[in-house]
């Protein structure tokens, strides 16, 4: 099972319920230099959830100071952990093109505004992400796909509907019909 981060941009959406995330979720909490208190409440929330919860505080102030560490500590997790299932909680769609471009690189990685949007999809089984929008891998020997290169596992194959971007579904169509034309 691949592991599954939250990058929290505290400083932009504010008040987070930290009892609503799932298990075995890493949580790095990205701190504003500004922000010098938190709530007691969320103190003793996040001191239930242990090592999974990983402080970082900001050093100096800037306009995307912290969207710029926001950045590394993912490319970091993204390098050590390459299948890990990131998101980014925050409003801010600055973080949009990154995402993009990290998706069409294979990775799966997202944005989501709220812990209930970024782990709507975590209970659904893989038949149930399949049926929304499946990917066309399956039927074409898992090479078409970035994500789904590499692997001969149908089911690990359907848990890459998410990221197939629509270029790579595109990618999958022009692929099966050539394959039709060559059979």
């Amino acid at each position: 099972m691949s592991e599954h981060v939250l990058l929290v941009d505290y400083e932009n959406v504010g008040k987070v319920d930290l009892a609503t995330i799932p298990a075995g979720v890493r949580i790095p909490f990205f701190f504003g230099a500004s922000q010098r208190s938190v709530p007691t409440a969320f103190l003793r929330a996040a001191l239930r959830l242990g090592e999974r919860f990983v402080p970082i505080d900001i050093e100096g102030r800037g306009k995307n100071a912290l969207d710029f560490y926001i950045a590394f500590y993912l490319g970091e997790y993204l390098t050590t952990s390459p299948k890990a299932r990131c998101v980014i909680l925050s409003n801010d769609k600055g973080f949009d093109p990154l995402i993009k471009h990290l998706e069409g690189r294979g990775f799966a990685v997202r944005r989501a505004t709220s812990v209930k949007e970024a782990f709507a999809s975590v209970g659904q089984s893989t038949e149930a992400a399949a049926v929304k929008e499946p990917c066309q891998c399956s039927r074409l020997q898992f090479n078409c796909c970035r994500p789904c290169r590499g692997t001969s596992d149908p089911e690990s194959a359907k848990l890459w509907w998410h990221i197939c971007t629509r270029t790579s579904r595109r990618r999958c169509r022009n692929q099966q019909f050539r394959n039709s034309l060559t059979d």
